[in-house]
């Protein structure tokens, strides 16, 4: 299927950014007085989808549209965060 006219000039993006699933760990903060459980420690499991713009040692960046002369929604995940990349086909 072609992209649409309003896609010109990047189709050469659309060709080499391929969506993808991204499961990340995040930080998290917890606010206010609570109980402390140190078996209970774990960081939050993350999942983000989009077209994979780029890699570096240090970060994946991930765009969630495409649009008319324009890639909106970026998204740049540290890579020591990252623990899978999955192909969306």
């Amino acid at each position: 299927m072609a992209p649409s006219a309003g896609l010109a000039g990047y189709e050469g993006i659309l060709v080499k950014a391929k969506m993808v699933l991204v499961e990340w760990e995040d930080a998290a903060v917890h606010a206010g007085w609570q109980s402390f459980e140190p078996n209970q420690v774990a960081p939050p499991t993350c999942y983000s989808v989009g077209f994979l713009l780029g890699k570096t040692r240090s970060a994946i960046m991930l765009a969630t549209s495409i649009g008319d002369g324009e890639v909106g929604g970026l998204l740049v995940i540290p890579r020591g965060c990252v623990t899978a990349i999955k192909r969306i086909r």
